[in-house]
């Protein structure tokens, strides 16, 4: 008898678990849609919808960039939880001075508070956001049930009234962005105000320092800059009952809209006034129940500064507008920057780019490299520039010495390189011995790396080929013994070996690649000048 009773609870608990399992995945595929939608314009959603969010937000973001592309393409959108800073952009008076500005300029306006806030509550507006530039966004359509609650996911509080006044297990719905505005600065002066804003403190450095990759590693954590934001002022909700009947559906309506429609009149001079009053007077009903505390719509909190009406009700559909005043923001444009070794950061890349999949996890990380050079060498030009600052500098002074350390490290004391050429004898390999300068530099690297590479493919191509090799010796040719081509395979041995060791090496990369930042900054506060 326990036995069955236990066997019985188990079940039971098992069902509950499924039916939340379920309704979960139910919300999460709500939400994911709506988020879609988002997505659909090129847009990184906002989710759930608030108010707070503007230009120069800073986020730390957790997650590598293979995680944060499974987690986007999953639940639709990223969480915007970990809220580091708000830089305050400057730069919107000439991002907006021949458009939405004109002659208004900078002066008169501050951004974005006074496009932000009404007249009456501070700012310039006649409402607010009313001066921004608009935005349209497509018409996103959906199904839903109320069989697992009617706690829907969709940050929209009219659906689950809808459902309500039709008294409708299912429906299916479409959902109009209306009222859209938009706000963005450049990514530039962003991009300068972020890493200005980190140079300013040393302990905002020293916070950004503890999430930087260990042990050299390449970096896991990320700084998220918005540059645009996206605002609704208005969603416009219809729903169609799907002929599925359910009861049961209480969110605060005493009962569907079928029930409130008047019989048809039975004179036919009495159709068109009392066709109209009954329809005004449905619609007043309806509004009038809205702002009774028990429904959704009137309980504070549910959606900030939402308000929903009915704008059409029948007895198969409703159709409702719900505001929002001021706009709420439903996504936004950003920028994404690495954190490396002691708080540097790296190059912007675009967030959409990234999470959409265009940047592969790979290639962004490549990124940072390319900033180095296709080859993986710091560009000579770079490292001269650092040197000509390093009596100024005194991180250049550092890198300068770093990067010819492991020069002095990397470059053997003597190496055969390998030239060939062709003449009326044939392929003719030349063999040259290069010795190193007794002060190595990073142009003595670069000069080591690139000709020990290229020698060794053109010499590894001749020996998988089938031309009889011929020697240039003292300026004469000469047909080649065994014991060149010998030598020219050990040679080639050597040059391999010590190439790829120093390949394999992640110093210099690291080393390099702050040098390339390092001169990145300098180029930006105009110590140095790009030629």
């Amino acid at each position: 008898m326990n036995f069955r009773v236990m066997t019985i609870g188990v079940i039971a608990a098992l069902v509950m678990l499924t039916g939340c399992a379920s309704k979960k995945r139910q919300l999460e595929d709500v939400a994911k849609d709506w988020c879609m939608t988002i997505r659909a314009s090129q847009v990184i959603p906002v989710y759930p919808l608030t108010q707070d969010i503007q230009p120069g937000d800073v986020f730390l973001v957790q997650l590598p960039v293979d995680k944060q592309q499974l987690q986007y393409e999953k639940r639709g959108f990223l969480p915007l939880d970990n809220h580091v800073a708000r830089l305050d952009p400057t730069n919107y008076g000439d991002f907006y001075a021949k458009s939405f500005l004109g002659k208004q300029g900078e002066q008169q306006l501050k951004l974005p508070i006074d496009w932000m806030r009404p007249d009456n509550a501070g700012g310039k507006a006649i409402s607010a956001w009313s001066m921004a530039p608009g935005a349209a966004f497509p018409t996103y359509s959906f199904s839903v049930n109320n069989s697992g609650g009617l706690n829907l996911a969709i940050p929209i509080s009219g659906v689950p009234v809808g459902l309500s006044v039709l008294g409708a297990d299912a429906a299916n719905g479409s959902v109009t962005i209306d009222d859209a505005r938009t706000l963005g600065v450049d990514i530039i002066s962003l991009d300068s105000a972020l890493r200005g804003w980190v140079d300013a403190d040393s302990s905002r450095r020293k916070f950004l320092a503890s999430f930087g990759p260990r042990d050299g590693g390449m970096p896991r954590n990320y700084l998220r800059v918005i540059t645009r934001v996206y605002l609704t002022g208005k969603l416009d909700v219809s729903l169609t009952d799907a002929e599925t009947r359910g009861g049961g559906a209480d969110v605060g309506m005493p009962r569907p809209v079928a029930n409130m429609l008047a019989q048809t009149p039975t004179g036919p001079e009495d159709v068109p006034q009392s066709a109209r009053a009954n329809y005004e007077s449905v619609l007043a009903q309806l509004n009038k129940m809205l702002a009774q505390p028990t429904t959704p719509a009137a309980t504070p909190g549910l959606v900030p500064g939402g308000s929903v009406r009915f704008t059409a009700a029948s007895s198969r559909s409703v159709s409702m507008s719900e505001t929002f005043d001021p706009p709420l923001v439903i996504g936004y444009l950003a920028f994404d920057v690495a954190i490396f070794g002691d708080g540097e950061l790296g190059s912007a890349i675009p967030t959409h780019a990234l999470l959409e999949n265009d940047i592969a996890a790979s290639e962004s990380r490549q990124l940072e490299r390319a900033q180095v050079g296709s080859d993986g060498l710091l560009d000579g030009d770079v490292f001269t520039d650092l040197e000509s600052v390093v009596n100024k500098d005194a991180k250049a002074n550092e890198l300068v010495r770093e990067l010819n350390a492991i020069a002095q490290e990397s470059v053997p004391a003597s190496y055969a390189i390998y030239t060939q050429s062709r003449d009326h004898a044939g392929l003719v390999m030349q063999r040259r011995m290069m010795t190193r300068p007794a002060i190595v530099t990073h142009a003595d690297l670069q000069t080591f790396v690139r000709n020990a590479e290229r020698s060794a493919g053109e010499a590894m191509r001749f020996l998988a080929g089938s031309a009889q090799l011929q020697v240039l010796e003292n300026g004469v040719i000469r047909g080649a013994a065994s014991t060149d081509v010998d030598q020219l395979r050990e040679d080639v041995t050597k040059l391999e070996s010590r190439v790829r060791a120093f390949r394999n090496d992640n110093t210099y990369e690291a080393v390099a690649l702050e040098a390339q930042r390092h001169y990145n900054r300098l180029l930006a506060r105009g110590v140095v000048t790009k030629q």
